[in-house]
């Protein structure tokens, strides 16, 4: 006969994400300015939401470990993956680096393991109607 499995632990078991529910801290955002990203390349997922604000934070549960206030409302947000394999030196640094996008009318800010790392100029063009 076969023994029983061991039990997995509540965390192991439930794949669904515990959100905390407050009426005082309401989100106020778009379904495309919600993400699951690595931010600090630990392979753990993150929440990361960016509010019509301009505020964006990162939760770890329910307590906030990072946050960055821009100007704009934004409008969208994501990750980025690069490969690192060529400018490795050493096989100890990691073969890719995950980059946090923010999407806002006028730019595209990009941020790395928690910093700055880059800000792109959206440029609008007329178009024939």
């Amino acid at each position: 006969s076969s023994s029983p499995s061991p039990q997995k632990s509540a965390q192991q078991q439930s794949l669904w994400i515990d959100l905390y529910k407050s009426v005082t801290n309401q989100l106020n955002t778009y379904p495309n300015s919600i993400d699951l990203i690595d931010m600090d390349d630990s392979g753990e997922n993150k929440l990361v939401v960016g509010e019509f604000s301009g505020l964006v934070s990162v939760y770890k549960g329910t307590n906030i470990v990072w946050q960055v206030q821009l100007s704009e409302e934004i409008n969208a947000l994501g990750n980025l993956t690069f490969l690192l394999q060529q400018n490795r030196v050493n096989e100890t640094e990691p073969e890719s680096s995950t980059i946090l996008a923010v999407a806002t009318d006028k730019y595209i800010y990009m941020y790395s393991k928690g910093k700055k790392y880059m800000r792109l100029m959206m440029y609008y063009t007329e178009t024939d109607r």
